[in-house]
């Protein structure tokens, strides 16, 4: 129902407010270099949801929960693309509307728009949308395996702490998501579509922002 999107979208939000707010705390506790905090920050709060989430939920709870995935994936992936790269760049702020208005912000608000006023897209529309979802996960990937393969794997040996901050937002923070949802969705599911989140590896779009910022 429209009421469980609502809510959905809110839980969102404010674990992602959380987050950000844990971040801050963990960066400085962790002594993270400032030229790593930015991309430290970014791997606590932004999961690899989009491309582990989905197939890793629907074993999960099933088909029915792919819907959920999509809602919370619509309000991070706004985030990602705008305090998301302010991060990764380094800067207060992220770079006026060309990173609003990207094609992935465009697509969540209209997808949004799609539910709301439940329009119906032409079938052909929706089979090519669908064979471009099924390509969309390869790629990314090998985009990050051709960018860790120039990668220097002493130098990256040195980088203990951002392990440590990964092995962090995998464990502590999906059993605090748990702790918080339980009780306030009395819903197995979606509490458990959180969790999942949580536990997911650092988002591959870490990798990406970094190779273009």
């Amino acid at each position: 129902t429209n009421a469980q999107v609502a809510s959905l979208a809110l839980a969102a939000a404010g674990v992602a407010v959380v987050l950000i707010i844990l971040s801050k705390i963990f960066i400085p506790l962790f002594r993270i270099p400032r030229e790593q905090a930015g991309i430290c920050e970014y791997m606590l709060i932004f999961s690899s949801s989009a491309l582990m989430g989905y197939p890793v939920i629907r074993a999960c709870f099933g088909s029915d929960s792919v819907f959920y995935v999509a809602v919370l994936n619509m309000v991070f992936t706004t985030l990602c693309y705008t305090y998301g790269i302010s991060l990764i760049r380094g800067k207060s702020g992220s770079n006026g509307w060309r990173e609003l208005l990207s094609p992935v912000i465009i697509c969540s608000l209209l997808a949004w728009v799609i539910y709301v006023f439940r329009i119906q897209l032409p079938g052909l529309l929706v089979n090519c949308l669908g064979y471009m979802d099924q390509v969309t996960s390869p790629l990314s990937m090998l985009i990050v395996g051709s960018t860790l393969a120039h990668a220097e794997r002493i130098r990256a040996e040195g980088f203990w702490r951002v392990f440590a901050l990964v092995a962090l937002r995998m464990i502590i923070t999906p059993l605090l998501v748990y702790l918080v949802l339980n009780n306030l969705f009395h819903n197995d599911m979606m509490t458990g579509i959180f969790v999942i989140f949580q536990a997911l590896p650092a988002a591959v779009s870490t990798t990406m922002f970094c190779a273009r910022f």
